[in-house]
């Protein structure tokens, strides 16, 4: 998966500018749940996306107006509003936390295995150790020792190439 960017509108005269992103993956592999979007400054002057700070993600598609009749939304395209928060240019990364159906699932499907992994454990060494409980403690302790339950679903993180964005004062201009 790939996210790639350009500035399309703002002037150097101005703190806002405003960014296309494009995400290009094999959509019929991936049933996304949904994008969002952040920046991570790499240098220069703070900068803002929607109001908020870097780091923060935000949605930034409307599901009345961006949706398709079967309320389907398309991420491939967005566009982004930054502002720097002082004259100078900063140098910016868009990134996308992309959720998607397919990982969410296969996340799922392997808790699920280990789990019930976990549950025919304890079954044999309720059945093994009766009312023993500190043999059934420690035979659990042992076998979750090496059978580490799985990381959560975590969604994917994907980051485009810097980006240069710029503001500098108007003090150049002559008066006509």
């Amino acid at each position: 998966m790939l996210i790639q960017a350009r500035t399309v509108a703002g002037f150097k005269t101005n703190a806002q500018s405003v960014i296309d992103t494009r995400l290009d993956w094999e959509s019929a592999v991936r049933e996304t749940i949904t994008v969002t979007h952040s920046i991570e400054l790499v240098s220069g002057v703070s900068a803002t996306h929607g109001g908020a700070a870097a780091g923060v993600y935000l949605h930034y598609k409307n599901s009345e107006v961006d949706a398709d009749s079967d309320g389907t939304i398309d991420y491939t395209n967005t566009q982004i509003n930054c502002t720097l928060a002082e004259a100078g240019t900063a140098v910016i990364k868009i990134c996308a936390k992309v959720d998607s159906l397919a990982d969410r699932t296969a996340a799922q499907a392997t808790w699920n295995t280990w789990n019930d992994a976990k549950n025919v454990e304890i079954q044999r060494l309720n059945e093994a150790h009766g009312v023993d409980q500190t043999a059934r403690k420690d035979g659990l302790d042992t076998w979750l020792a090496s059978n580490a339950e799985p990381a959560g679903y975590v969604p994917s993180i994907i980051k485009s190439n810097n980006l240069t964005i710029e503001w500098s004062e108007d003090s150049t201009g002559s008066w006509v």
